[in-house]
Parts: structure tokens; C-alpha cells; sequence
């Protein structure tokens, strides 16, 4: 009964705020309004939309921001850097020593080698502008190199001994044959030509393997067979043979490695600029010596000058295309694939490489097959991992692949004993920066072989066991950029980039977070208006009574004893008593 009492108690005065929560309902209605949320929620949705938009058109501006800096214009900053490079290219060269030259020339099936080296350089390389399209689409030069020996750096000595197989002699058992094929004689006298020209190398007792010096297989060495070679061209050249021995290949009939490179002149090349509408063409090469493509080889696929010079290009790299590259000295472009992303001297670059494919052969690479030029012998078109440039060396066979032999091809690695190869060593490596397109660090790799023809009607051909693949030298060429350009590269163009980056997800952030608070103040005012509505209809199922005053009005009052006497009131009024508006708002 007690309990009973003080329920009854507070209904009464519950009862007796009820004008004064319908006022409060009001109050906090109008609170609940305030210009504060629409004003909140007003700056975050423009704060938001801003910043995507501004994402939206960020790389679109960074793009023409960085094609209006790299492009090759006289005025460009990154032109003056392109015409004269203040880093030299470091180039280190490795010779492949033959061990049993006597045996292999005596029908030896292995060859064994060991490596000498590194020799080391400095390349210095400048470009001689020649002049640029009347719509400054492309720009025509010329390029000069200079080879600096690095003796600190070399590992040996210019003076070491070393046997090699000797290149005049090894091309002349490829270039013979076709020539005296060519001659205009009998069947019937066709021994004759042979008979001569193994009379000739007798006299000047050639063999296929020579030993000289490191010094001499650089920068030449001087042939008397070549002096001789040279009077048969000219004897030859009367019956329409001509090229007997290329003068280009060898020079002041010389033979080395940098025999007639050293500070000579190549070119004209002429590469778009990245200016009249050209950025996505940017240091593409459009002709190198007067021609836009190749003639070459079978298809206009593999005559393409594709590509650039391999230091740089267009601005906004896409990893899931390769890159292509051109280059003079294998009279082809080649390219690279994404492998992954890196940190070099503190730059994101993506680490790119040569695929096994670039040099597989038809079978494993079918767009390799316009390269095959012996359609008579496809044995040497099937091998993986070299390719044959000797269609634009003037037949002479030389053999391009990666150093050691990687991806080669068993048919030629098993009959080399003493090769090692290494991918982490012998596999070329580029970062390249993707934003700028620019070769930040680059390892390019290739190696030189010569193929050895098997010929029972030469002398020095007769008794080998087979086609011979002899490695000659494999080089690289590493160029980068300086410590201090890296820094000031970061400084003026990657630390601007990711703080306006960071600006952008901020911003989004930011405008989301203030859209959301808004939007939840929002429901949560209409949840309190709900709530202090539900109050209402509580007090609308009170039970009341009619009260008549002293001056004869009536008014609305508890009915207590109906109040008290429903056990559901009672619930009901408990539940009213804890659902404080206070809280609820």
C-alpha cells in the first residue's frame, strides 16, 4: 500500500509538469534547428566536392605541369641537361678467355672459357643540335662519345694476354660462301675459289682463335689479312661482289671493340621534342639516318624504329606496357618489362628488365620469326636467348644475348664449360621514375659472340665438330643521377606532390567528417522531437477527472483513484518517470 501511495505521489507531479514539457518540446525543437548544423554540413559537402574535384583534376595539371619542364625546347631546363650530361656513364667491359683453342679447332666439342675483367671507362657523350622542325615537333642531332680509361676502377691490366677467337677470320667463313655462291663461274670450277682462298690464309697464317692483348682487342689491333682481304674487294668488285669485308666493321682494317667509336660521330637521329602535341611521343626517335624505319629484315614489324634512346620517356609511365628502346649497334629496338616497384635514393621508381622473350626464338616468340633471315637453316632461328645480327653486319655472324648466355639456349650453353650466369650480376636492371618518365638509375647488359660456321672446303672450318657459338665480351653501361640531384629533385618536384596529395585526402577527410556530423545532428533532432512526442501521448492516457471550481468553471484533474487502481497506469507511468527529456535530447 505504501508503494502504491508514492506512485500515485509522483504521477501527480509528473502530471503537474505536463504544460512545461510541451514547452520544453518547443525549445529544443528550435535549439535542435540552429543555423549551426546547416552551416556545418554546408562547408563539409563543399569541402568534400572540392577536394575530389581537385583530385580529379591534379594529374591532369601535374601532367601539363611537367610536359611545360620536360620537353627538349632550346629554353627548357631539361634540355640544356640533355645536350651535354654532366654525370659520365660508367662502362665496364668483361672478355671471355678460350682455354683450349687447339682442341675446339681440332674438333673439340666444348669450349671452355673464364672471364677476365672488368675494364673499366668513363663515357662522356654530347649532342650536336643540328636544328628543329618549323613546328618544333622534333629535333635532329648528331651524338658524340668519348671512352675514358679508369685504371683504379679496372680490375687487370691493359697488358694482360688473352686468346679470343679471331673475328676477321671466324667472318670470313661466313662471307666466303656466300660470295663465291654469287660469282658468275661454272659449277664445274667451283673448287677453284676455294683452293684460293685457302691458299691466302695460309700465306698470312691465319687460325680461328688469336691470342693478343687486352689493350689490342680494345682499341684494335691491325691485320695484314685485311690489307690482303681489302686487294681481293676490289678484284671481286669487278664481277658485282661488293662489301667483301665491310670498312665499317673494320676500320683502317683494324680490328677492337671501340676501334673507330672513340669520339665519333653517330647520327643524324631526329627525336620528337614533346612539344605541338607530341608529349605522348616524347624522345621517341622518328628517323635515325635519314630513314623512318629499317630495311633490314622480312617484316616492317621488326624494321620499326621503335621507341627511344633508353634514358628516357614520356612523362606518366604505365607499368602494364613495356617500354621500347632502340639501338643503333644491334640494328633493332628492344624493350623492357615492369618487374616492381622500388626505392632508389629515396625516389619511388619501377624496377624494369629484359624479358627471356625479347631474344627467344620464333617458336617461343613468334614476333621474333620477322628476324630469321636464314630460311634455308631454321636451326639457328629456333634457339632461345640470341639473336643474329649478322643481316646488318654484312654477313658477318654476330651473336647478341644477354651476358653469360641467360635464357640461352642448352644447344649452345652445354658445349661452353666455365659460364655462370647470374641473374642478379648479368640481367639489366632500370629504375625509372614514372611521374617524370626518366631513367633515374639504369644497368643495360648485353653481350657479343661470334657463330663459327662449320666448312669442309676452309681451312681452320674443316674439323670443327659443328656451328660454334664463341662468347667474345659482354659490357654494361651504368648511368644515374647524382646524390645532389636526387635531393633536389625531391625538394622541388616529390615533396610538392605528396604534400598537395596529402592536402587532398585531408580535405576529403575533413568534408566527409563535417557532412556526417551534420547529417547524424540532423537524424538525432528528429529522434529528440519523436521522443518528446511519445511523452505527450503518455500524458494524453492519464486518467482525469472533471473538477468544478468556486466560480463554476471546470478543469481537467488526475482521477487518482482510476490512476491507482490500473496495474497497466502504474507500468506505464514507471516507464514515464525513467524516459527523462533531458536525456533523451
Amino acid at each position: 500500500m505504501q508503494l502504491k501511495s508514492i506512485q500515485c505521489f509522483l504521477t501527480l507531479i509528473v502530471f503537474a509538469m505536463k504544460p512545461t514539457i510541451s514547452s520544453l518540446n518547443g525549445k529544443k525543437l528550435r535549439k535542435c534547428l540552429t543555423n549551426k548544423k546547416f552551416i556545418t554540413g554546408a562547408v563539409g559537402l563543399t569541402l568534400l566536392i572540392l577536394s575530389i574535384a581537385l583530385h580529379l583534376s591534379f594529374r591532369p595539371l601535374l601532367k601539363t605541369l611537367i610536359q611545360s619542364k620536360m620537353n627538349l625546347h632550346e629554353s627548357s631546363e631539361f634540355f640544356r641537361f640533355w645536350v651535354n650530361p654532366s654525370v659520365p656513364t660508367e662502362v665496364g667491359i668483361y672478355f671471355f678467355h678460350i682455354l683450349n683453342p687447339y682442341d675446339v679447332q681440332n674438333g673439340g666439342k666444348t669450349i671452355k672459357v673464364k672471364e677476365m675483367g672488368k675494364y673499366m671507362f668513363k663515357q662522356h657523350y654530347e649532342r650536336q643540335v643540328i636544328g628543329f622542325s618549323d613546328n618544333l615537333e622534333t629535333v635532329t642531332f648528331y651524338e658524340r662519345r668519348y671512352y675514358v680509361f679508369d685504371d683504379e676502377l679496372t680490375t687487370g691490366s691493359l697488358d694482360d694476354n688473352i686468346t679470343v677467337v679471331n673475328a676477321p677470320f671466324a667472318a670470313l667463313g661466313s662471307i666466303v660462301p656466300k660470295v663465291i655462291d654469287g660469282l658468275p663461274i661454272p659449277p664445274i670450277f667451283s673448287s677453284l675459289p676455294y683452293r684460293a682462298v685457302n691458299s691466302f690464309l695460309d700465306s698470312h697464317q691465319q687460325t680461328l682463335f688469336i691470342n693478343t692483348t687486352v689493350r689490342d682487342l680494345l682499341f684494335g689491333y691491325k691485320l695484314d689479312i685485311l690489307d690482303t682481304a681489302e686487294g681481293f674487294a676490289n678484284t671481286l668488285s669487278r664481277f658485282g661482289v661488293s662489301d667483301f669485308m665491310p670498312k665499317e666493321f673494320f676500320p683502317n682494317n683494324s680490328f677492337g671493340v671501340l676501334n673507330g667509336r672513340n669520339g665519333t660521330l653517330d647520327g643524324p637521329f631526329e627525336v620528337y621534342t614533346g612539344l605541338s602535341d607530341t608529349e605522348d611521343m616524347f624522345g621517341y626517335f622518328k628517323s635515325w639516318k635519314s630513314q623512318t624505319k629499317l630495311d633490314y629484315w622480312k617484316a616492317d614489324s621488326c624494321n620499326q624504329i621503335n621507341g627511344t634512346d633508353g634514358t628516357i620517356w614520356p612523362p606518366f609511365v604505365d607499368k602494364t606496357k613495356r617500354l621500347y628502346f632502340y639501338v643503333p649497334d644491334v640494328c633493332r629496338s628492344l624493350y623492357v618489362t615492369f618487374q616492381e616497384e622500388a626505392i632508389h635514393k629515396g625516389i619511388k621508381t619501377y624496377i624494369y628488365s629484359a624479358p627471356d622473350d625479347v631474344m627467344a626464338g620464333k617458336d617461343t616468340n613468334p614476333e621474333n620469326e620477322c628476324f630469321c633471315m636464314n630460311d634455308n637453316n631454321d636451326y639457328h632461328c629456333r634457339l632461345d636467348g640470341v639473336y643474329d645480327m649478322s643481316q646488318c653486319q654484312h654477313d658477318i655472324p654476330i651473336i647478341v644475348s644477354l651476358p653469360h648466355f641467360i635464357g640461352g639456349d642448352r644447344r649452345i650453353t652445354d658445349r661452353i664449360e666455365g659460364l655462370k650466369p647470374d641473374p642478379k650480376l648479368h640481367r639489366p636492371v632500370i629504375h625509372v621514375e614514372p611521374t617524370l618518365g626518366a631513367v633515374i638509375h639504369g644497368d643495360s647488359k648485353l653481350q657479343m659472340s661470334i657463330r663459327v660456321p662449320k666448312n669442309d672446303y676452309i681451312r681452320g672450318f674443316e674439323n670443327l665438330a659443328d656451328d660454334l657459338y664463341v662468347p667474345l665480351f659482354w659490357g654494361y653501361k651504368k648511368l644515374g643521377i647524382s646524390d645532389d640531384f636526387a635531393s633536389e629533385l625531391k625538394s622541388r618536384l616529390f615533396t610538392p606532390i605528396i604534400v598537395v596529395k596529402y592536402i587532398i585526402i585531408m580535405g576529403m577527410i575533413t568534408g566527409f567528417s563535417m557532412l556526417f556530423i551534420a547529417l547524424l545532428l540532423a537524424f538525432l533532432c528528429q529522434t529528440q522531437v519523436l521522443s518528446i512526442s511519445l511523452i505527450d501521448d503518455e500524458f494524453s492516457r492519464v486518467p482525469t477527472g472533471d473538477y468544478s471550481s468556486s466560480d463554476g468553471t471546470t478543469t481537467d484533474t488526475i482521477d487518482t483513484h482510476k490512476l491507482c487502481s490500473n496495474r497497466s497506469s502504474y507500468q506505464e507511468l514507471e516507464l514515464l518517470m525513467k524516459t527523462s527529456p533531458e536525456t533523451i535530447i
